[in-house]
């Protein structure tokens, strides 16, 4: 089953800390055979409007 997840980060108060969620979630995510397609950088919003 595919799934998709976007997520919009205003502030990160322990930038220690979600680096280790961060890597922590990618190994989740490749046990399971899945992948991140994009982080970080300005978001082009490219239809509609993104709210946060």
């Amino acid at each position: 089953m595919a799934a998709w997840l976007f997520a919009s980060v205003d502030s990160i108060s322990d930038p220690a800390g979600f680096g280790e969620y961060q890597h922590l979630a990618g190994d989740s995510l490749e046990k399971f055979g899945g992948k991140f397609l994009g982080g970080g950088g300005n978001i082009e919003v490219m239809d509609g409007d993104w709210v946060s």
